[in-house]
This record gives structure tokens, C-alpha cells and sequence, in this order.
């Protein structure tokens, strides 16, 4: 006996199959005249067996009434069978003929307002009124039809929007999946939430690309705007371009990687000091994810070294992997790689450069074009305060010291710094050894030479000195380091450290690299850090990044990046509410100063 087969549609043509089986073998048969017959030609027609016939030529036929029996068992069983599968099968291919009619569908109101009004219209081929309406789902839209139910004519037909070969409602899907940092699985996830049908893989990987070249576009089209403010912003300065329309400005750097050291990510901003504004970025990767694949299967011997070699080469032009080198060497070669286009890409020249600390980044640039430079002339580089002040933190957590003492100590070297903005290094020393020396003084030994003097001092000690009071107890103060002679010696030579010329020199300017920081905390939003991302996505999250910061949220949302209004009332006040947040996070704040820092009246100090 065949083996049952597994699957409704099968079973049930199974079943069927017997049935028909069973019914021919039940059929009665139209006999033939009978013919003369020799022992060698007789063969019984009631059953499908062979007989054997003794050699006499007498036939034996078996027991009707056990064959009788034998017949009605199969029957019998065959009929339970067929009633099993009927009772819980047919249910679910009913379930399967209606997986369709259960699918949710996305419609708007405006359409659905369309279609109400249409649903008094009459056919003008039979004149009649009774119609029927066809919903065909395509995605996460749908496409809706007036079909006259006599006749069978379109009488309104309402097909899903479109940008380009795209529907519309699984753009705007794809692209709130990129913004959030989910890609497919936030789509799928989302898709399945509201029961609608999601798209393949590489259907949504072809609207993601549609998306990336729009978003692409966008941000080259802005570019232009962008430059004219920077010009702006300079000829306020008194800094012009030269008489090749080339100017030199001053910017920040900074990169963005995923899981530190062993990150295949990195990503690198060129930031405009002054206005703010993101001129360039640059994204390095060194991990392809089909390199890796076809790797793999060589080391496996799945395929030979000539197929590996086609398959690479038919690869290449799609490889996300554009930079050969370990985590370490990605800041570097994307600050070469932007330094080197920057006359051609804006007209700019990045002569001024601030950086984190880092030597190599600074090398780098300084050993392009034979040494010479990117542009043939000597590059500057700036210390970001932030920066310079947290080495003092780092090399203070070596003593016995609380971090509200370090946090303090640190503020007030960085509010030295600040305070002295556009002044000499040697107003800056004495700034920064005032803070030290003020508040490791004590009662037997106070140590305020270097803090200023007079009634309006930010000093206790010497305000109470020039209003010929008393002056409070030390221990009083805000920070009262409680440290032996040895510690007070050790963090001394810290502070003398710190205070060299050559760094105070670099940080005279005040500048810093927040920007770049917020704009760090700005690619988390779309980029997570703990999860892998290919090279066309994290490009994609990068433009997007700095299209929020130029711009803002509203003028960087999809209708401005395809043209078209898409979003909703609920969308624009969202947007609207970001926005708010951003300006306010971005307004001007008044600049840090020892005098303004530590209030006058807080005697603490």
C-alpha cells in the first residue's frame, strides 16, 4: 500500500483516488457473449487475483461470503478515513482559502471618502445600481475598484499611490525603519503587528537603495546653502576667499565607531567651528559580509579556487568593504580622504584643525604630499579644552581623592582655560594654579597669592582681607583637599604638568569638539552601537544624521527629500515638537568664567 501523503491538498486526492477505486471495482460489468474456452484460457472476472488451475481444468473459486467480508472491512475503513480528513482538515483549507480576506490593509480617510461617494453610481452598460466592491491588498496599501456586479464593467477604479515603481505606504515603512535603526527587522516586526503583508528582503533592500539615492541627492542640493552660510559667517570675521575662490576655515574632527577597537564601522565628520555646520563625512569599513561568505566556503572546499576568484570578481563592484587596515587606522585615513577633496568638494581649506588628542589623525595629514601637507601648506592643530581637562581628571584618580574633588578641580581648570580666551599663556598658568592652590590651603598654610584681589574677589580669604574681616574657616570651603604634604607635592607637579606652554598654547582659542560629541549621540539614533550595519546603511544613517543637525527635522523629513507630502498631521506635530527640542538644546550659552562660575556670595569658595 502507498504511503499516505502528508499535506491536505495531497490527502484529500488521495482519498478521492480511492473512492473512485472503489467504486469501479463495485460497478457491474457487462459480460460478453460467452466464448468456447479451453482450461488455459479461463480466468475468473469477480476478483483481481490470479486463479491456478488444476490440471484437471476445474476452476476454484474462493468463498464468496469471506470475500464478502474482506470487501466490506476495506470499505468500512476507507469511509472512516475519508471522514476524519473531511471533519478537521476541510476547516483548515477553508482557513487557507480565506488567509487573504485576513489580512489588514492600510487605506486613508480621503480615499475611503471617495470611494462613499461613488457608491451610488449606476452602470451605463445594463443601467443598473447593484455593484460590487474589489480590494486587492499590495503590501501595506491597497488598490480599490467599483465593479458592476450584472455586467462586470470598472465603474471606479482608485490604484495604491506610487513614488516611482514604489507604493507609497511601504516607502514611508522602510524609511521609519532606517531613521529608528531597526532596518528589516523593525519593518517586519512592525508589519506583522498590523497584520499586514510584509515585504521580501530584497524588496525592501531595493527601496532602501531608492531611498539612499534620493536622501543622496538631498543632501548635495543643501550643500550649496550650507557653503554660502559658512562664507557668510567668515566675512563677518574679515577672512575672504583667495583670488581662487578657495577659503581657509577652521573645523573640528571627530569619528563615530561601533564596539571600540573591534569595530568594522567607523565614521568620520569634518565640522565647521563657528556656524556649526557638517561639510563632509566619510565612511570606512573593513568587513564585507558575501566576502566573508565566499571565504568561507573556499576554506570549506565547497567550491575551487577558479570559482572563488569569478565570484569575487563579479563581487567587487558591490563589496562593502572600502578600507583594508585594522579599527585603529580608520580616523586617520577618513580625515586623509577628506582633507584631500576638500578644495574641490566646497572650496575650502581645512587649515585649522581640532582634534581629541590624538597624534596619529595629525601626522597623518602633515605627512600627505611628500610631507608637505594636503594643500602644500602647514597645517594647525587646537586642543579641544574638554579634552586637556579630562587628562587632569585621569591623572588625579591616582590619589585619594573624591570624585566631587576631581569633578570641581576639573571645572575649575577647564573655566581657567575659557576665561582666558584670546589672552596670554602666562594669564592662563596663573589662572590654573590659583585653583590648585586655593583650595589645597589650610589654616596654618593659606595659599592665595594668585587669586585675585579686592572686594569683588571670587576668594574668600582675600575678599574678607580687603573688607578687614576675619576670613572663614578653610575647611569650610567648597573643596578642602585633605591630602598629606607628599600627595599636595605630587598633584602640584600634575598641575605644572598641564601648565606648559606649548599645550596652554593650543587651547587659547577655547575651542572644543561638542559638536561633533552631540553629533555622536545623534548618529546612536539611527546606528546602534551594539549591532552590525553594512556600509550602504550606515551611509545612508550618516547623511541623515547630518541633515537633521543642518537643517532640522522638518526641513530634513521625507516630503522635503522626495517632494511630495506624505506625512500626516500627527507627523508634522512630531516633528515639529523634535525641532523645538533641538533649537533649544542648540541655543548659544553664556561662556564659562572662573569670576561668573563661583559666585561672589557663595562664601563656600
Amino acid at each position: 500500500m502507498p504511503k499516505k501523503p502528508r499535506s491536505i491538498r495531497g490527502r484529500q486526492n488521495y482519498l478521492s483516488g480511492l473512492q473512485k477505486k472503489l467504486a469501479w471495482k463495485e460497478a457491474p460489468r457487462i459480460e460478453e457473449e460467452p466464448q468456447p474456452t479451453t482450461s488455459s484460457q479461463v480466468a475468473h472476472t469477480s476478483t483481481s487475483q490470479p486463479l491456478s488451475l488444476p490440471e484437471e481444468g476445474v476452476i476454484d473459486l474462493p468463498d464468496a461470503e469471506e470475500y464478502g467480508k474482506e470487501v466490506r472491512s476495506k470499505v468500512e475503513e476507507r469511509k472512516r478515513l475519508l471522514a476524519s480528513v473531511t471533519a478537521s482538515d476541510v476547516s483548515a483549507a477553508k482557513h487557507e482559502s480565506n488567509k487573504d480576506s485576513s489580512t489588514n490593509i492600510v487605506i486613508s480617510v480621503s480615499r475611503l471618502k471617495d470611494l462613499f461617494l461613488e457608491e451610488s453610481m449606476w452602470c451605463e452598460n445594463c443601467s443598473t445600481t447593484s455593484h460590487n466592491i474589489k480590494v486587492k491588498p499590495r503590501g501595506a496599501d491597497v488598490d480599490v475598484s467599483v465593479v458592476c456586479e450584472s455586467c462586470g464593467a470598472v465603474l471606479y477604479c482608485d490604484p495604491a499611490a506610487k513614488i516611482g515603481k514604489y507604493h507609497e505606504n511601504a516607502v514611508s515603512l522602510v524609511y521609519n525603519s532606517i531613521t529608528s535603526g531597526g532596518m528589516y527587522t523593525w519593518y517586519r516586526n512592525i508589519a506583522v503587528a498590523l497584520k499586514t503583508k510584509p515585504l521580501h528582503e530584497k524588496a525592501y533592500y531595493e527601496i532602501r537603495d531608492f531611498l539612499g539615492e534620493k536622501i543622496v541627492a538631498y543632501w548635495k542640493n543643501t550643500a550649496e546653502t550650507i557653503r554660502m552660510a559658512v562664507l557668510k559667517k567668515y566675512e563677518e570675521l574679515g577672512i575672504f576667499p583667495d583670488k581662487n575662490g578657495i577659503l581657509n576655515i577652521q573645523v573640528s574632527y571627530g569619528t563615530w565607531v561601533t564596539n571600540g577597537h573591534s569595530s568594522h564601522i567607523g565614521v568620520g565628520f569634518v565640522v565647521e567651528i563657528y556656524t556649526g555646520y557638517v561639510l563632509d563625512v566619510e565612511v570606512m569599513s573593513n568587513y564585507c559580509v558575501q566576502c566573508a561568505r565566499l571565504l568561507t566556503k573556499k576554506r570549506r572546499k565547497e567550491i575551487n579556487n577558479k570559482k572563488y576568484r569569478e565570484a569575487q570578481g563579479k563581487h567587487k563592484p558591490n563589496c562593502a568593504r572600502n578600507f583594508d587596515g585594522r579599527s585603529g587606522s580608520m580616523e586617520k585615513e577618513a580625515a586623509k580622504k577628506m582633507w584631500a577633496r576638500s578644495e574641490g568638494l566646497n572650496k575650502m581649506r581645512y587649515e585649522v584643525f581640532v582634534g581629541d588628542g590624538s597624534a596619529k589623525t595629525f601626522s597623518a595629514l602633515q605627512e600627505m604630499n611628500s610631507n608637505t601637507g594636503p594643500y602644500n601648506i602647514p597645517i594647525i592643530k587646537e586642543k579641544c579644552v574638554d579634552h586637556v581637562g579630562r587628562r587632569l581628571g585621569t591623572r588625579l584618580r591616582k590619589h585619594k581623592l573624591t570624585d566631587h574633588e576631581i569633578e570641581k578641580l576639573t571645572e575649575y581648570y577647564t573655566d581657567a582655560i575659557r576665561g582666558n580666551e584670546g589672552k596670554t599663556v602666562s594669564s592662563v598658568q596663573k589662572d590654573i594654579l590659583a585653583s590648585y592652590l586655593h583650595c589645597s590651603s589650610t589654616d596654618e598654610h593659606p595659599s592665595h597669592s594668585c587669586c585675585p584681589t579686592g572686594e569683588d574677589s571670587w576668594c574668600f580669604f582675600n575678599k574678607a582681607k580687603a573688607k578687614g574681616e576675619p576670613p572663614m574657616p578653610h575647611k569650610d570651603m567648597e573643596v578642602y583637599l585633605q591630602v598629606d604634604q607628599k600627595a599636595r607635592k605630587e598633584i602640584m607637579n600634575i598641575y605644572l604638568d598641564l601648565s606648559k606652554d606649548d599645550l596652554l598654547q593650543k587651547c587659547l582659542k577655547g575651542k572644543t569638539q561638542n559638536i561633533n560629541e552631540a553629533l555622536h549621540s545623534k548618529v546612536q539614533n539611527h546606528l546602534h552601537k551594539k549591532k552590525f550595519y553594512g556600509l550602504k546603511s550606515c551611509k545612508i544613517s550618516a547623511i541623515l544624521t547630518i541633515l537633521e543637525h543642518n537643517l532640522g527635522y522638518v526641513a530634513s523629513s521625507l516630503d522635503n527629500i522626495l517632494g511630495k507630502d506624505l506625512s500626516s498631521p500627527g507627523m508634522e506635530s512630531h516633528l515639529e515638537r523634535k525641532e523645538k527640542r533641538r533649537m533649544a538644546h542648540s541655543a548659544p550659552t553664556r561662556k564659562a568664567s572662573p569670576t561668573k562660575k563661583r559666585k561672589v556670595s557663595d562664601a563656600r569658595y
